[in-house]
């Protein structure tokens, strides 16, 4: 790109810091633990997902990867196990399946929703009614 890091959006900056820790721990020997805090604020769709699929790629090489979400559907899409909290104690812990059920997400957030399985991929979509 050729621009000064200081003229960069925040997305830009948020995918410049991703890129820069992913290359000092990729391939990598040994344990590798990636601690992401929400990865995808302030990226359109299409980085969010790219993002999140980088992120998918370097779990499925062996790394302990965990990510804050906000964004449920991303949460059910790329992640293997789901912690909800509510109020910062563990509400629920297992697949997205498992964990993001209408009942749990009324409880935890007061939002009714519908949960459909998302129709080519499988995993839960939720849906604010």
């Amino acid at each position: 790109m050729g621009r000064n890091y200081l003229a960069l959006s925040g997305g830009e900056r948020q995918r410049v810091h991703l890129a820069r820790v992913l290359a000092q721990l990729w391939p990598g020997d040994g344990e590798r633990i990636l601690l992401l805090d929400e990865p995808t604020s302030m990226l359109d769709p299409l980085h969010q997902h790219t993002t999140l699929k980088t992120v998918r790629e370097f779990a499925d090489r062996g790394a302990a990867v965990l990510v804050i979400l906000h964004d449920l559907n991303l949460a059910a899409r790329y992640c293997d196990r789901t912690l909800l909290l509510e109020a910062g104690r563990a509400h629920a812990l297992d697949t997205p399946s498992q964990v993001l059920q209408p009942d749990s997400l009324k409880a935890v957030f007061g939002l009714d929703v519908l949960v459909q399985l998302h129709p080519e991929r499988g995993h839960p979509l939720i849906i604010a009614r």
